[in-house]
């Protein structure tokens, strides 16, 4: 049983969880005996937050449970029933006074587990913990998925919303921003028309369901442009990885300690976005990133009152180039697209107009100007031509010219600017052409699309003769 096997090895990692079963004698844990089906699912802090019940009723016996993480369900027989997924759920704001009895005959439909097991006590910490034996994992998924076609089915509008997905597959928009403006137009029209008891929540419901159902026709085509501009940003990234960037280059000064937790935990986050389609839950995904971060940085009293967006921003950079998460540029403007605008405010607009600055920081900084060694520059270009062979895939050459182009043309000129005056030392004793300064056209050129395949070995060749002019003149 891999819940229990987490938490009786990994106990740091799961503290708080702990602590929930050991100080809360009425706490059970849920303890599926078959694993996860689905090959994504992970028994990591959340899987398990999901597979701790809290009675509802704290003074009294109760069947109505919640757990840590908003999943509202009742126990009736041998059976564990869904009743809501509470989104925003704080556990320290559990209520205290008798709710109604839940009235489990009009569930007929709700996400259902089998208990096999009940009333068992397991070790944990030298204290006995309440389990539950159940015949499955609960999924969130699962719930989710389920929460918003109930929603769906409580609306006049559902059979808008089925007729829109179909004549949108039937007849899709040829770009993105076609189909953003006929997914924005229906969302709008919409909240025209619901009444005044279908609030934000039922929206986002709907924008994730039509974002899941037609996420191959929204999402960013991969063969377009925005794709070759992400395509660069992960270059750059990768430059900046190989040119070990450090927080020192970035103006922040933090423990080593505190920057991996961050860079763990947050990067997770930038990861997850990859496995989520809807824009709402993209984005609450570069929030908990943001609250990662500022949490890490306020354990510290000292940092408390300097967490800014100073601070903040370098943080998130950092945590991006280490990371380096794959299609971030796309996860962002798909979230920009087809989150409703209203909702693109307040905590939500400032994370992600953060996230937006971090990624054109990115895109724009000079490597030299940020402090890393011009000497660095060229010499781990130069060493791509000795670990690498330029292949003759279009698609391998476009990402490895793009990665040296963003190199060359923030450095190449920096690097030269003091030793112009070699360029006409003569020196027989060895055979660098000291005459020669750098190829002309490769400095002349503006962007990567000037450079031809053909060019490549004859810029990193050249890139070897600088750097070894360099290393004789005693600028190394």
């Amino acid at each position: 049983m891999l819940v229990l096997s987490q938490l009786q090895n990994q106990q740091e990692d799961f503290i708080d969880i702990i602590n929930i079963l050991t100080k809360n004698s009425k706490a059970i844990v849920l303890l599926p005996v078959s694993i996860p089906s689905h090959p994504s699912a992970i028994v990591d802090h959340e899987f398990i937050m999901d597979h701790i019940l809290i009675p509802m009723k704290e003074e009294e016996e109760s069947d109505q449970m919640i757990s840590p993480s908003g999943i509202h369900s009742v126990i009736e027989g041998d059976q564990l029933i869904i009743a809501n997924l509470i989104e925003s759920f704080d556990i320290h704001q559990l209520s205290k006074k008798s709710l109604f009895s839940l009235d489990t005959s009009h569930m007929k439909n709700h996400p259902r587990y089998t208990i096999l097991a009940s009333h068992i006590q397991l070790p944990l910490q030298d204290q006995q913990i309440n389990v539950i034996l159940i015949q499955k994992p609960i999924s969130r998924k699962e719930i989710m998925d389920w929460t918003r076609q109930d929603a769906l089915k409580g609306l006049s509008t559902s059979d808008k919303v089925e007729k829109f997905i179909k004549q949108f597959k039937k007849n899709p928009p040829r770009t993105t921003e076609g189909a953003n403006k006929t997914f924005l137009d229906f969302m709008q029209e919409l909240h025209q028309d619901a009444s005044d008891d279908d609030d934000d929540t039922s929206l986002d419901k709907i924008e994730s369901l039509l974002c899941e159902q037609l996420y191959d026709y929204f999402f960013t085509d991969p063969h377009g442009d925005e794709a070759m501009q992400g395509e660069a940003l992960e270059s750059r990234i990768a430059a900046f990885n190989l040119l070990d960037l450090d927080l020192s280059h970035l103006g922040v000064s933090l423990s080593q300690e505190e920057m991996n937790t961050i860079v763990k935990l947050a990067g997770a986050q930038l990861q997850e976005l990859n496995t989520i389609k809807g824009p709402k839950e993209k984005l609450d995904a570069i929030i908990k990133t943001h609250q990662i971060i500022t949490e890490t940085v306020q354990q510290d009293a000292e940092k408390k009152e300097l967490l800014n967006t100073d601070i903040l921003l370098p943080l998130l950079i950092y945590t991006i180039v280490k990371t380096n998460p794959k299609n971030l540029l796309a996860n962002l403007k798909f979230i920009q697209q087809f989150r409703r605008p209203d909702q693109l405010r307040g905590q939500s607009g400032y994370c992600l107009t953060n996230m937006m600055a971090a990624v054109s920081f990115l895109e724009t900084a000079n490597l030299v100007g940020l402090g890393l060694s011009a000497d660095k520059v060229i010499s781990h270009v130069a060493d791509l031509q000795n670990s690498k062979t330029v292949t003759p895939s279009s698609a391998k050459q476009s990402s490895g010219l793009k990665l040296m182009n963003d190199v060359v043309d923030s450095s190449y000129k920096a690097v030269f600017e003091g030793i112009g005056k070699l360029w006409q030392r003569n020196n027989n004793s060895n055979n660098i052409r000291y005459q020669d300064g750098p190829i002309t056209k490769f400095l002349e050129m503006k962007s990567v699309d000037e450079l031809k395949i053909g060019e490549v070995t004859e810029l990193l060749a050249d890139y070897k003769r600088l750097a070894a002019i360099i290393k004789q003149a005693g600028l190394a």
